[in-house]
């Protein structure tokens, strides 16, 4: 895995009510494992958190590169050599740390174990599923299935790209929801030390009559309250999907980091298979904080 990288925006916060104190990390022997390591480390250091980390992956995959000469490719002495290679980088970090070697097991298991770390923290940090970039490593559910029902916020990290800061530049997905009433308010701690935050309501277009105090008024000045900026921005929905739109208007206004209510339009079964995070999901190029 690589070091343990970026220099997240903004020092460390103390004495708040919201400030996450308990990170949890899901590892596996993916190549792009790192870049979630170093968020996490980054966080960590941030809000001066303690940090979970836990190694789970299907049983019998294991990778073809990183591992010393001589190690038995099995996926215990993977999870070992991975947690080993994270407990040094989290020393390095002068982060306090644990970490966890889930028994191998199934896509079910993987995801069981993943949920029930996820659930003893307050932030849970996982990393997006590619299929060019898997290995067979974790089921291609797992974000969805841990955002779904772990009660946590999750912040999902891309499989490409470096992420120097997080929570400069905020794009938020708006529709008034209850999904994305909580994402906004798990965000809060990233977003304090923001330069720029933007309330993005994609409306169809028989509803671009409303104006922008009905549509994110009162959220405008509940961040307010928090000591954060956030400006309002409505457009309407065209050809476009919201996931392509999202992740559009996030390189237009050069953010790194989207906020979204996880959802689906038939509910939380649809919100994992289908709907508009999973999609989301597969296309995001900023870290992405999920809550449901």
């Amino acid at each position: 895995m690589a070091s343990p990288g970026p220099s997240v925006h903004g020092g460390r916060q103390r004495g708040e009510g919201m400030t996450p104190r308990h990170l949890f990390v899901h590892l596996d022997s993916s190549a792009v494992c790192g870049r979630r390591v170093g968020v996490t480390l980054a966080l960590a250091r941030r809000f001066d958190a303690h940090v979970s980390a836990l190694f789970a992956q299907i049983d019998g995959v294991v990778p073809t590169y990183g591992l010393p000469e001589g190690l038995p490719k099995t996926t215990t002495h993977t999870g070992a050599h991975a947690l080993e290679r994270f407990g040094q980088q989290a020393r390095a970090a002068e982060v306090r740390f644990e970490a966890h070697l889930a028994p191998p097991g199934t896509a079910a298991d993987v995801v069981k174990h993943t949920l029930e770390g996820a659930r003893d923290s307050d932030l849970a940090i996982l990393g997006q599923f590619l299929e060019s970039q898997s290995g067979g490593e974790v089921p291609a559910d797992l974000v969805g299935q841990v955002v779904a029902h772990c009660g946590r916020p999750a912040l999902v990290i891309p499989g490409h790209g470096a992420f120097e800061t997080l929570g400069r530049r905020v794009l938020v997905g708006w529709n008034g929801t209850r999904e994305a009433a909580r994402a906004v308010n798990d965000a809060i701690p990233l977003m304090r030390a923001a330069e720029s935050v933007y309330l993005l309501s994609i409306a169809p277009p028989a509803d671009m009559s409303l104006d922008l105090e009905t549509l994110s008024g009162g959220l405008v000045r509940h961040l307010l309250r928090h000591g954060i900026t956030a400006t309002p921005v409505r457009e309407p929905r065209h050809g476009l999907s919201i996931a392509d739109t999202l992740v559009s208007r996030v390189t237009d206004y050069g953010c790194d980091l989207l906020v979204l209510g996880a959802y689906g339009h038939q509910g939380l079964h649809a919100m994992v298979r289908t709907g508009v995070t999973r999609p989301l999901i597969s296309q995001m190029t900023v870290p992405t904080l999920l809550s449901h």
